[in-house]
């Protein structure tokens, strides 16, 4: 076992979501710093027949746990450090869980990473086994000071490790200033996209030339092209789908401003992505964002589910003068902080490793053909 392997617990890509892509970034980060680090996937697989299974519905539900605790077991052996992602609800239940009690027994350093705005809820209803669980971890991260205080009001302290964006491959500049919209979101209900359908119906009242694109796949995919027709809005809207991030920067570079309509969330990943690409922001309010987009500092803010409230708040970021200049310049200013090698030195400090030590460490292959 390589002194330092870490094994990092998490859905990988595809699809591309922002949990799943800060997983894979720091697989890649641990080994550029001379880390090795295991993927442990808890979706099926990435490639051939395990990947074609985890689109079948049902059968992905009777397929990936076992699938995932044989990946788990196999791999114990070989890391010091278990750095597990992962969101709320039944996912925790079914994978965060055991690892974290799998960690524990086989005397691992356990890493609980919460990526989940909607950890309120979750604490009033995980009961004695979801703190238990908890109470395995070593460590609890969390990437934005919202989730710190949710999880400080509810008895349990956390550190604070910013979710990762990759500002350098953002080097394109976006289009000028106008109405041509993109959507970068998992299309699921929590992410509100019929939010902004609804407001771009009306958008296109006043600019009739305006575009929407929107990227990712999800359950509410069907309803949300059902909807664009039922609005009339079919015409101006394309959904690209699933979109490797390696493409994203160039699915930014074709917009003008960047929206998102999530109902609860904590720190997109997306809307740093979209602070790099120097997209203005105009998001709804839940959760961690307004730790993250500062009114008419680093965006434009609306509540979460009010359309109208949206439509108003681009007619504002579109007519105002130097108002988008300005948040795009802090906002471009604000995501340097979310670099790697700052994330790095506190992630080292959690591992316990000395990061200066370990840039003098020869660099180790991440990907473990074994585990892929």
């Amino acid at each position: 076992m390589p002194r330092h392997a870490v094994g990092v617990v998490c859905h990988f890509p595809p699809p591309a979501g922002g949990m799943s892509v800060q997983a894979e970034i720091l697989v890649r980060g641990l080994c550029s710093e001379g880390i090795h680090a295991i993927p442990i996937e808890t979706n099926l697989g990435r490639s051939g027949i395990l990947r074609q299974l985890d689109d079948v519905r049902f059968l992905r539900s009777f397929l990936r746990l076992p699938v995932f605790l044989y990946r788990l077991l196999r791999a114990l052996p070989r890391v010091a450090i278990l750095h597990i992602h992962s969101c709320a609800g039944l996912y925790f239940f079914l994978f965060a869980a055991p690892a974290m009690l799998a960690g524990r027994i086989a005397q691992k350093r356990v890493i609980f990473h919460c990526h989940s705005g909607n950890a309120p809820r979750f604490f009033r209803k995980c009961g004695a086994v979801g703190r238990a669980s908890l109470r395995c971890a070593h460590r609890i991260l969390v990437p934005s000071d919202y989730l710190f205080e949710v999880f400080r009001d509810f008895g349990f302290e956390s550190t604070v490790i910013s979710n990762v964006c990759d500002v350098a491959r953002f080097a394109t500049a976006p289009r000028p200033l106008g109405p041509d919209f993109v959507v970068a979101r998992n299309l699921e209900p929590v992410y509100g996209v019929d939010t902004i359908l609804r407001a771009f119906r009306i958008i296109l009242e006043r600019y009739p030339a305006a575009t929407l694109t929107i990227l990712g796949t999800g359950t509410e995919r069907d309803r949300l092209e059902a909807l664009t027709g039922e609005l009339g809005i079919g015409a101006r809207v394309t959904f690209l789908g699933s979109v490797d991030n390696s493409s994203i920067p160039a699915v930014f570079a074709n917009a003008a401003a960047f929206l998102n309509a999530s109902l609860t969330d904590n720190q997109p990943v997306s809307i740093l992505e979209a602070f790099a690409a120097r997209l203005p922001v105009v998001t709804s309010n839940p959760g961690g964002i307004p730790f993250l987009v500062k009114q008419d500092e680093t965006g434009l803010l609306f509540p979460p589910g009010d359309y109208a409230a949206l439509a108003s708040a681009v007619f504002r970021l579109l007519e105002t003068p130097g108002l988008a200049q300005t948040c795009v310049r802090n906002a471009r200013a604000f995501v340097g902080q979310y670099a790697w090698p700052a994330i790095f030195r506190k992630l080292a400090d959690v591992y316990g490793l000395n990061a200066a030590a370990m840039k003098n460490t020869p660099p180790l292959c991440a990907e473990d053909p074994e585990f892929a």
